[in-house]
């Protein structure tokens, strides 16, 4: 969101030069992606993230919106989705089944 980083091409490391949402992210509850996959009837591997609700507890049954995504405008990526967080901020996880990459068919 906003951070600037410095990566060494020689070694390959990164570095953050600045935390600017740093007092933002100590007052909130940011549920980070989880990357998942499956393949589905037809053999293809289906690639997406897991978001689970604030306060997630291992075990406990929570109710999960399936983020359908239609394409071809607007693709998600490795951004912040506000519209994501404030479902999860609801309690309810979230399931985006193109999140990383379209499937091949």
């Amino acid at each position: 969101m906003g951070d600037l980083y410095g990566l060494n091409l020689t070694i390959g490391t990164e570095e953050r030069l600045t935390a600017v949402n740093k007092d933002w992210y100590e007052e909130v509850s940011v549920s980070l992606p989880e990357q998942y996959s499956f393949v589905a009837d037809n053999g293809v591997t289906v690639e997406g993230w897991l978001l689970k609700p604030s306060g997630f507890q291992e075990g406990r049954k929570y109710p999960m919106v399936l983020q359908i995504h239609g394409g071809p405008h607007v693709a998600y990526g490795l951004t912040f989705n506000h519209e994501m967080q404030v479902l999860c901020g609801m309690g309810k996880a979230l399931k985006d089944p193109f999140g990383l990459r379209r499937p091949s068919v």
